[in-house]
């Protein structure tokens, strides 16, 4: 890296093993090291890990979070997108200039026969005894060897694939029925910035509906998005059951809403499908004290015919239809009709079924 610490040669001549949108296969790389030329942002770089056994090398961007943190982008050979680095235990190069492998293939077999034909003019000229001379044949080999090594970038062997995991961006969410909202939380470390968020719903409501949902980004990683009401009737118009001989005696069925998202960052796209399930219920009814509670817990209003039975004297003292709106409360007050003991009713359709829930009330 480019804080001095570790000193590592401070120019490349590196053979690209493979190929991407920055560096074509078997092109020759020309880099200079980093704690002599620090690579600027969206600059290409050729990046080394350093490993106990090897040092495996590739090509990537240098790009510069709004933080002001450097990571290296290892884009795919197709698109634009690819794999963010972190600068830890890494050699960086930036690169000056790529030479293609048919130029620099051919200037060394250019170089190769030179050398081979100032060998043979030299065994020629009578030049033997000093060629057999052990010291002699040892020191052509090293700058044989040398020059090889800084010309095809034999200085890093290994040009393997890396083998290392990288931060990549990971997601919480939680879905609330009773504000029919679905909230998400995007962990983008220091690596990513979220720009934009975008989700839709793709149900088939109807040919004119617009299957976008409101899409607010409340923090630069928090994400809040709202399930509008039509979307429940449209799922509750296509559960209705068909009447079946045995109804249980709690109605559950379970119900799901798939979401789309698309979260454009600084660095690419990140995309991921929520299923936000909840389920239709039946109503609850509850009391305390004098009061009988009724709750609608379902996202769609449902209308009951309230009857309130004087069971001492066997008479209805009170019936009445009751419009309850989506997850909502009303409360039914029997100290109005005095003491006595009462029975309320409420009968109700829930997908299809008639359905009915008793309370029993004493009022003294």
């Amino acid at each position: 890296m480019f804080t001095g610490k570790v000193f590592y040669f401070p120019f490349t001549f590196t053979v690209a093993s493979s190929s991407n949108s920055v560096v074509s296969q078997w092109d020759l790389i020309v880099g200079v090291a980093g704690y002599i030329l620090k690579p600027g942002n969206n600059t290409l770089v050729l990046t080394c890990l350093r490993e106990a056994w090897s040092t495996p090398c590739f090509t990537g961007v240098y790009v510069v979070n709004s933080n002001g943190k450097g990571f290296i982008l290892v884009p795919s050979s197709n698109n634009n997108h690819g794999v963010l680095y972190t600068l830890n235990n890494i050699i960086i190069y930036s690169i000056k200039a790529t030479i293609p492998h048919i130029i620099w293939t051919s200037l060394l077999a250019v170089y190769f026969t030179i050398i081979l034909i100032v060998l043979v003019k030299s065994v020629k000229e009578g030049y033997k005894i000093v060629l057999r001379d052990s010291r002699v044949l040892s020191l052509a080999i090293l700058i044989v060897l040398f020059v090889n090594s800084i010309l095809v970038g034999a200085v890093y062997v290994d040009q393997s694939t890396p083998r290392y995991s990288v931060q990549g961006v990971s997601v919480k969410w939680s879905f609330y029925l009773e504000n029919s909202t679905l909230l998400v939380t995007l962990d983008l470390g220091d690596i990513y910035t979220l720009e934009s968020a975008m989700c839709n719903h793709k149900l088939q409501v109807d040919n004119t509906s617009n299957n976008y949902l409101e899409t607010r980004i409340t923090s630069s990683n928090i994400i809040l998005v709202t399930i509008p009401g039509y979307i429940y009737e449209y799922l509750y118009n296509k559960t209705i059951l068909e009447p079946i001989p045995l109804t249980p005696v709690n109605l559950s069925v379970y119900a799901t809403i798939p979401v789309y998202c698309e979260f454009r960052l600084d660095k690419g796209v990140f995309q991921v499908t929520f299923i936000t399930e909840f389920y239709w219920r039946d109503l609850v009814v509850s009391v305390r004290d004098t009061l009988v509670e009724i709750y609608n817990p379902n996202p769609i209003p449902i209308e009951a015919k309230i009857f309130i039975l004087d069971v001492e004297r066997g008479r209805v003292v009170n019936s009445t239809s009751m419009y309850f709106k989506p997850l909502s409360v009303i409360d039914l007050d029997l100290s109005v009709y005095g003491a006595g003991k009462y029975r309320v009713l409420a009968q109700y359709t829930l997908l299809g079924l008639g359905r009915s829930r008793v309370a029993y009330v004493e009022v003294s």
